[in-house]
């Protein structure tokens, strides 16, 4: 089965493209792609290798829906993912960052599709919608802290 493959141009340094993913996870996932969005308060990547993955929400409860497998400051943050509900046949979220002319490039494979979880595969298409997230995140976020980009550009002056 076809990995789920995006790529992301955003206007960040790779280190901070990557701290925006991992270290504001919670600020730019979108609540309607959690087990319960009324309820969603945060989600989290944990931060570090073994780490869960996670949603909380308001009334204390933890949703455990994956372990950080590989997270490499700046490179990489890679997971088992269980969200909808294949704790049994996990499949594997891979996040790569590498820097590109413009600011970085933003590399995503959603894969480990095999009989045992090949039936939960459609439930992850919306991955593009989710990642539109993020992106956006970059650019409200990225433009006023990215040295790179002197204050004219800022303010959108060329």
């Amino acid at each position: 089965m076809d990995p789920i493959r995006l790529t992301y141009d955003v206007p960040v340094t790779q280190s901070l493209a990557f701290a925006l993913f991992v270290d504001e996870f919670s600020r730019w996932w979108p609540r309607e792609f959690s087990r319960d969005p009324l309820a969603f308060e945060s989600a989290s990547l944990g931060g570090v290798a073994g780490a869960d993955v996670t949603w909380t929400s308001s009334d204390g409860g933890v949703d455990v829906w994956g372990r950080i497998e590989v997270l490499q400051p700046g490179e990489q943050v890679t997971w088992w993912c269980w969200w909808q509900g294949e704790q049994d046949a996990p499949s594997h979220v891979s996040v790569r960052f590498s820097e590109n002319d413009w600011g970085s490039r933003v590399h995503f494979e959603h894969d480990g599709w095999r009989e045992a979880n090949a039936a939960f595969r459609a439930a992850y298409e919306q991955w593009p919608l989710i990642m539109a997230a993020y992106v956006l995140h970059t650019r409200r976020r990225g433009f006023d802290q990215d040295p790179r980009i002197d204050g004219e550009q800022q303010r959108g002056v060329a």
